[in-house]
């Protein structure tokens, strides 16, 4: 690659990084939430419940 690119190049590769972490971030947030969410109405069904 000529040395006149590398600062272009450079970016790109920056860029990309930000949108797969920003990707990740959003997919393992997303299913982190649905676990905890289940987590959290089961317990308190199961405290309402009576015994």
């Amino acid at each position: 690659m000529p040395s006149a690119d590398l600062g272009a190049a450079s970016t790109v590769v920056t860029f990309a990084r930000s949108i797969g972490a920003a990707s990740g971030v959003a997919v393992f947030g997303s299913l982190l939430g649905e676990d905890v969410a289940g987590r959290i109405g089961g317990a308190c069904s199961a405290r309402s419940s009576p015994r």
